[in-house]
């Protein structure tokens, strides 16, 4: 297996040393006259214009700007496509307004293709077209808009991408609701603690991150996502407040301990081990005065918070008459005891 993985290796090594030697021997032709590759771009075979179109990306001599614009209105998509890449790779602000044009291209590729171009060119008068193409009847085209505004951090995006948490598409939902996270605007709150309900889990988990990353601004949001109705909410609410890890979260999660889904006790009750030392002293106060419910809760997350402080407290439930929290606190002094031998 080793050989194996050594030959791929040496093979992915000559192949970019042909590469190079390639771009180098181009260079070396047409550095001097880049004429030649620029005429290529009207040869009958669309395989060459192709292929001269990508060349002049890779060459990154800016005379190569105004004829790959040219090309643009190629009767070919491949050949289009490749100028659109091209004009990506100079990165020449003159190229903007015709790669927004190329957003309405009838193909797909191309669009997709020009979104990524003026992303490369960062240039602020591509942000409004991005938006607009949100709603682009081709998903990979919505997908990539999202990646390409993500980047331009711009406000004027939240709201439209917002709308596409509801999108048809589930990795159109999962781009939105992972975007909005890095995009870091509390107006995604709510909506995002909606999407932790959709019907894929590629969305969840995006949406579970987004809200970890918009941190503060998503608590309060959250603690009151704690009593929806709906105990999927209610889980993966306690789950993202243990990411946050906010003491005030302490007091609402140590409530859901009673709660009639056991998944989400449990999922309070991991998410206060997270917490951590904020949460100690509550947890002790709530095996010695709780329900069952609720000492079960507690001493389940003191033994994941292996705090050594929370040692005795639990020792003195050793003896108490509910044998489900007499186990529960023995395995509990075990597993601290056991992780701060170490």
């Amino acid at each position: 297996m080793t050989n194996d993985k050594l030959q791929i290796s040496n093979f992915g090594i000559w192949i970019l040393i042909f590469f190079i030697f390639i771009c180098l021997f181009y260079q070396t032709a047409f550095g001097s006259n880049i004429d030649e590759v620029i005429s290529s771009l009207g040869n009958n075979d669309p395989s060459v214009r192709k292929k001269s179109a990508l060349l002049l990306g890779e060459l990154g001599d800016k005379r190569a700007v105004g004829p790959l614009i040219g090309v643009l209105k190629d009767k070919d998509w491949d050949v289009r496509n490749a100028a659109v890449d091209s004009l990506g790779r100079l990165g020449d602000p003159a190229a903007v307004a015709p790669l927004i044009e190329s957003l309405h291209d009838e193909n797909g590729t191309v669009r997709v293709s020009a979104i990524a171009s003026l992303e490369k060119i960062g240039d602020e008068r591509g942000v409004e077209p991005l938006i607009k193409i949100l709603m682009d009847d081709y998903s990979p085209v919505r997908k990539r808009a999202i990646y390409a505004l993500r980047r331009f951090k711009d406000k004027r995006a939240v709201g439209p991408i917002i709308a596409l948490l509801d999108d048809r598409d589930w990795g159109v939902r999962g781009t939105a609701a992972w975007a909005l996270g890095e995009l870091g605007d509390p107006r995604a709150v709510e909506p995002l603690i909606r999407s932790l309900i959709d019907i894929h889990w590629s969305v969840r988990s995006n949406s579970l991150y987004a809200l970890a990353a918009l941190n503060k601004a998503a608590v309060r949001p959250l603690i009151m996502a704690l009593k929806d109705k709906n105990e999927d909410i209610r889980y993966a609410a306690a789950a993202v407040l243990g990411e946050i890890r906010d003491p005030e979260a302490v007091r609402p999660l140590l409530d859901l301990f009673s709660d009639e889904d056991q998944d989400v006790r449990l999922s309070a009750a991991y998410s206060m081990a997270r917490i951590g030392r904020p949460a100690l002293k509550p947890l002790i106060s709530a095996i010695k005065d709780g329900s069952n419910d609720i000492k079960i809760g507690a001493v389940f997350a003191l033994g994941e918070m292996g705090d050594p402080d929370a040692i005795e407290p639990l020792k003195g439930l050793l003896d108490d008459p509910n044998n489900n929290v007499k186990v529960a606190a023995k395995g509990a002094v075990e597993k601290i005891e056991e992780r701060n031998k170490r």
